[in-house]
């Protein structure tokens, strides 16, 4: 906490005194004098509005809010990127939507804020301009713009990927990396079991040789942009044969003994291979580099007319390596909105060293949770409402999937054991022994699972109703991945219910 305050505090003594802005020629180009500062600290971040007025060399004056919001450097607080698309396409929805979605699908992880991410096909698909990863999955490789980059040690940078090929990754159950290896020929035939192959819908060259023991994969997604193909993921069904003709739901691997490595509980990707991303958590595409090595970015400097004035995302990286977004309003009468040459000036007070520009417009979008759990957005849209984007960027606090482990060669790993005592206590929290060397465990809760590195799970954000639960030692550089436990059954009740129970237990508990 007292960091937090001391921060603040700092901030606060920059902001009073205003701030002269001039270009790298030496020019002044405007000085912020704030006529209002707001501070706001939500759990896990710190929020700062500020209302400034830009007076500019020619004695023009134009008022600018300007949205700031850092999370907190603490283990359990992660950035990560985040869509809502639909499978075997794309989509579009609104932050808030992806948040809620988000949330569903993980109720073991709480949301603390969310920031709109990268440009999109907004009249069409909704997909993305430039790469995305997500999950440490590639879901668009092209085409290479600048992106934000976030990886597995929570570290930031803001670079263009750079392409080579495509690989093929089989993951088994435990979220372990079997096998992976860049693809040979990709829709093109292959004539030896020494050519790794990927044959997708759409081939209609010579059939698939069952010599070369080709694996059939149901896929449950698909992803073009275009014409131009960007990533597949299925499971593989070893019982079905090749066919003269690949359905539209099901893609072809084959080579390299890649069937000796597959089971049907395997998940297998086709992906654009990025150099140097296999620790990538989470990439979100933008378009200008407003700050480079702390200066402003070529591509923005001297853009400081009053024309082109709009709303604007960005996010900035720190020297020391925090991570910071910044959203300025406009498009209204009293609040124009912000040059890109400003927003670099803007990012250069925060101290950015590396800055970039995201999506802006009416897709700006800064939201917050609130202490009743809602989601509010800090700056005012400029669209009246929120609007729908392709990809975001949370905030969330929790155990988020480690990255792969990829184990190389020949498997020497020890076998962890199956933790022990499995048990649902009074406060809905699944607990179980801890298991020596083991640095994560994922437990399955029904037909989901969920990676933890605590002995204790709370249920509070299920949804009521019948659970099965079982618990593993998830595998590690050190170990393998365990059998699960012997499953147990709870029921999940309403929460009044559950307290009232919980109360009358308590107060029997107290007066024997």
């Amino acid at each position: 906490m007292m960091k937090r305050l001391t921060s603040l505090l700092l901030l606060f003594s920059l902001f009073l005194l205003g701030s002269n802005i001039t270009n790298v020629h030496g020019q002044k180009t405007f000085i912020m004098d704030n006529i209002d500062i707001e501070y706001k600290t939500f759990d896990g971040t710190t929020g700062v509005e500020r209302l400034v007025n830009m007076k500019y060399h020619d004695d023009t004056y134009r008022k600018q809010r300007i949205h700031f919001l850092e999370p907190n450097q603490e283990d359990d607080i992660h950035l990560i990127t985040v869509s809502d698309y639909n499978n075997f396409g794309w989509g579009m929805t609104t932050l808030e939507g992806m948040i809620y979605s988000f949330e569903t699908k993980n109720p073991h992880l709480e949301v603390l804020a969310g920031i709109n991410g990268d440009f999109y096909d907004i009249n069409g698909t909704g997909h993305p301009i430039a790469t995305y990863v997500e999950d440490y999955e590639v879901i668009k490789g092209s085409p290479t713009r600048n992106v934000f980059n976030i990886r597995a040690n929570n570290t930031y940078e803001i670079t263009v990927p750079q392409k080579d090929g495509r690989e093929i990754l089989v993951i088994d159950e435990n979220n372990e990396i079997k096998f992976r290896e860049k693809i040979d020929r990709f829709n093109k035939t292959v004539v030896n079991e020494d050519r790794l192959g990927v044959f997708l819908p759409g081939y209609d060259d010579t059939p698939v040789s069952s010599d070369l023991n080709p694996v059939v994969v149901d896929a449950f997604d698909i992803k073009y942009t275009g014409t131009t193909f960007e990533s597949a993921r299925g499971y593989a069904n070893l019982s079905k044969e090749v066919t003269d003709t690949i359905k539209e739901n099901e893609f072809i691997v084959v080579g390299k003994n890649i069937h000796e490595y597959i089971t049907e509980t395997d998940r297998i990707i086709v992906q654009q291979k990025l150099i140097g991303y296999e620790d990538v958590r989470g990439t979100i595409g933008g378009v200008e580099v407003l700050v480079e090595d702390g200066k402003i970015g070529k591509a923005v400097d001297g853009l400081s007319g009053f024309l082109q004035r709009a709303p604007r995302t960005s996010v900035g990286i720190r020297k020391d390596g925090s991570v910071f977004f910044v959203v300025t309003e406009g498009r209204t009468e009293a609040i124009p909105g912000t040059t890109l040459e400003e927003d670099g000036y803007i990012m250069l007070e925060y101290g950015a060293v590396s800055a970039l520009r995201l999506d802006g417009g009416g897709s700006s979008s800064m939201v917050v949770k609130q202490e009743d759990g809602t989601f509010k957005a800090l700056n005012e849209l400029s669209d009246g409402r929120m609007r729908s984007i392709s990809n975001a960027i949370l905030v969330v606090r929790g155990d988020i999937n480690e990255q792969p482990v990829h184990i190389k060669g020949e498997d020497t790993r020890i076998d962890f054991s199956v933790p022990k005592n499995l048990h649902v206590d009074y406060d809905n929290n699944v607990n179980f022994d801890f298991v020596d060397g083991a640095t994560r465990y994922i437990i399955t809760i029904g037909d989901k699972q969920y990676e933890t590195s605590k002995n204790s799970f709370s249920l509070d954000t299920f949804k009521p109703g019948d659970y099965e639960i079982s618990v593993r030692t998830k595998g590690n550089f050190v170990g393998k991945s365990s059998l699960n436990s012997d499953s147990i059954n709870y029921k999940v009740k309403e929460k009044t219910t559950q307290e009232i129970l919980h109360w009358l237990i308590n107060f029997s508990k107290n007066n024997n």
